[in-house]
């Protein structure tokens, strides 16, 4: 039995050496197939601009930019916040002389109403007897006694 199992272990291990040789010659013939059809190399878009970049007077003209960029930005940007700030104090006088003008009608108001104050005081003061007491007052200077001095 032990020879027939051993036969039968080498026609196996025959079998499958066989299988791998034609394998192995199916992929070396698919390979060289291959390697030998023609191809066309296609360039990337980044080497298309770095060839371009790398000319003289491109090379140039993108440093001009550059330098034209470089110093036009800031100076805009600096304009454009002295603009802005010029604008923030011209809003903030134009808030100031609103503000001044309503303290002014306010102090104007006020004015008017301490000299009406100061009348009516000047009168309460210059009475013989209060509002109140008029009538009692009255009742006084009618009986014939003397008068009331203050």
């Amino acid at each position: 039995m032990s020879l027939n199992w051993d036969q039968d272990r080498e026609m196996d291990e025959a079998r499958i050496e066989h299988a791998l040789k034609n394998f192995r010659g199916s992929v070396k013939a698919w390979s060289d197939e291959e390697f030998a059809k023609p191809r066309e190399v296609r360039r990337s878009r980044w080497t298309a601009m770095w060839m371009v970049i790398t000319r003289p007077a491109v090379g140039g003209a993108m440093a001009a930019v550059l330098a034209a960029a470089s110093i036009g930005v800031p100076v805009a940007v600096v304009q454009h916040n002295q603009q802005v700030v010029a604008e923030q104090r011209q809003e903030a006088a134009n808030r100031q002389k609103a503000i001044d003008a309503q303290h002014a009608q306010e102090q104007a108001a006020q004015a008017m109403n301490d000299t009406d104050l100061m009348t009516e005081v000047d009168g309460d003061i210059a009475q013989e007897a209060p509002d109140a007491m008029q009538p009692l007052a009255s009742l006084m200077s009618d009986s014939g006694s003397a008068p009331v001095e203050k």
